[in-house]
């Protein structure tokens, strides 16, 4: 099962980041161990029947489906429930897992870019122009890491004022302006 485990772990990293839980999360909705799961995404382990089942099962999905390149990743809505409420309590909390695969120093520079800012902006105003589909998987706060210590931080730089962060009351926005 070695070709399968290789497509099973590809699969099933990319159903635990679309859902952006953590590995710990999924060991926790089928009762596993985390060496066991973290084995499967790292290609350490190969994948027996039984913990496929377990997986597909997180998810709502058999093996047969999760495996199937015609299965659509499944909606919120229908994913078994103690795995919906994992996933609605970690959206509350603004718990999200980084995506690699998200590209965000692209998004991110391509605003920066498009004169759509004022001069002096924080990482909030560069948040408020992403896509929809881009927001839903990350914070300002991943901007702002981005714009100060990520790829980006060489484009901008901190402007004098920072005004207070409405929103955390004591907490200052970090604000930028574009290098000229």
């Amino acid at each position: 099962m070695s070709g399968e485990s290789d497509k099973f772990r590809i699969i099933a990293r990319k159903y635990r980041k679309h859902f952006t839980l953590s590995q710990d999360n999924i060991t926790g909705l089928y009762n596993g161990k985390r060496g066991d799961y973290t084995g499967v995404e790292s290609g350490k382990r190969t994948v027996d029947l039984d913990l496929a089942y377990k997986i597909a099962a997180v998810y709502g999905l058999t093996y047969c489906q999760m495996v199937n390149p015609d299965q659509a990743i499944p909606d919120l809505e229908n994913l078994p429930l103690k795995t919906k409420q994992l996933i609605s309590e970690r959206m509350e909390k603004g718990v999200i897992e980084k995506n690699d695969e998200l590209q965000l120093p692209v998004h991110v520079k391509t605003i920066l870019d498009s004169g759509k800012l004022p001069e002096i902006f924080t990482s909030n105003q560069v948040y408020s122009l992403l896509e929809r589909t881009i927001k839903r998987q990350i914070t300002a706060n991943r901007i702002t890491v981005l714009l100060t210590k990520g790829s980006l931080r060489y484009l901008v730089e901190y402007a004098a004022e920072q005004p207070e962060d409405s929103n955390r009351p004591g907490r200052k926005n970090s604000v930028f302006r574009l290098k000229k």
